[in-house]
């Protein structure tokens, strides 16, 4: 029997449309034979479901499409309208979000209390990917090497901007300038005076409440890994490196030369060209760190490389294009990629069910309100 698999994407993030063309072609990608397609397209808070969704001319114009919720402890999606009626039931969901609201473990959270199995890494995993700077604190914990940088907030730096543009400058031009929990490149700004980094504040802080200012690396490249698995059951991707022009890979680099093929069209030489030694001791790092911080599904791992360092920039929990291609060469297939994914997601969902959650004991005739016992 084919199960119903809700393809989640959109949300509330600068990354709406990234999200969108990662779902298409995803569900491009989905064997129609043993999955129910349920496309499920969160915007302005609200959610939308019907095969009107499934064209990509859909989300150009001003079309409508059924308007359904999720209500607690249930796996069924239910019509909205003057009553509540039943929709469809979700067995798993393949999570295609980028950023605030989707990527950020919201969405997680509310999958887990409805016992739904998902794609994605947990909520601790999906949250810690999202926030740039509580995941350089992680790193250092690990004893990892990241760029040096520096931080703060909103009001940290407008009560007093004098003292935080100094701040920032400790770390000499130029500057690497980035709001806090945003991908795609999106408001990333490398500044080279005290202008430039005035304006790129300004920027970052019109789209987050925190912000990360780094060292930026001279003569830096940047390659990517991605690993996909479940516990004992993990595949290291080929590495990757992004080429482009500019001083980092921009927004239009990774999405603008094909929007329909999303990341999978940007310019790259596959496998990266470094030496073995790097390589290895990137694929280390990146499948220490699926299984210390217990991610699930695909994830794809930043670095930053130099002649001498090796630096982890970021994680991507849901990563653009969910990373297909690099596993492509080692004869991965995404339609493959994402039935492992779905397979995960289901034996998560039955381990946790295992777990005793209930704790059967009169406690509350031996205590009072007041938490002094009887």
């Amino acid at each position: 029997m084919k199960k119903n698999l809700a393809v989640m994407f959109g949300g509330y993030s600068v990354e709406h449309e990234i999200s969108v063309v990662t779902a298409l072609q995803a569900i491009r990608n989905i064997d129609d034979k043993k999955y129910n397609i349920i496309p499920i397209y969160l915007k302005d808070g609200e959610w939308f479901s019907g095969k009107q969704l499934l064209d990509v001319d859909f989300y150009k114009y001003d079309c409508k499409a059924k308007k359904i919720s999720m209500i607690p402890n249930s796996k069924y999606l239910y019509k909205k309208g003057l009553f509540l009626w039943k929709y469809k039931k979700i067995d798993v969901a393949l999570l295609c979000f980028h950023g605030y609201e989707g990527e950020d473990g919201c969405v997680q959270g509310l999958l887990e209390l409805n016992r739904v199995p998902y794609t994605s890494s947990g909520v601790t995993g999906s949250a810690l990917s999202c926030d740039k700077i509580l995941f350089k604190e992680v790193l250092k914990g690990f004893n990892i090497d990241c760029v040096n940088s520096v931080n703060f907030n909103k009001n940290q730096y407008y009560a007093n901007q004098q003292k935080h543009i100094i701040i920032g400058e400790n770390l000499s031009y130029p500057i690497v300038v980035k709001p806090n929990c945003l991908g795609s490149s999106i408001g990333i700004s490398v500044c080279k005076n005290r202008e430039e980094l005035k304006d790129a504040l300004d920027l970052a802080f019109s789209l987050d409440n925190r912000v990360l200012l780094e060292e930026y690396c001279k003569d830096m490249r940047e390659i990517n890994c991605a690993v996909m698995g479940y516990d004992d059951d993990i595949v290291i991707s080929e590495l990757e490196e992004p080429i482009t022009k500019n001083e980092i890979l921009s927004f239009e680099n990774k999405y603008l030369n094909n929007q329909k093929q999303g990341m999978a069209s940007a310019t790259r030489k596959i496998p990266a060209e470094i030496a073995n030694t790097q390589s290895q001791k990137i694929k280390e790092i990146a499948k220490f760190l699926f299984n210390k911080l217990e991610l699930k599904g695909v994830v794809r791992f930043d670095f930053m490389v130099t002649e001498e360092k090796i630096y982890l920039n970021e994680l991507n929990s849901i990563p653009g294009s969910l990373a297909f291609y690099l596993f492509e060469p080692q004869g991965i297939s995404y339609q493959k990629m994402l039935d492992k994914l779905i397979l995960w997601a289901i034996l998560d969902t039955e381990r946790k069910s295992k777990f005793i959650r209930k704790f059967e004991k009169t406690i509350f005739t031996s205590i009072s309100l007041d938490g002094i016992k009887k």
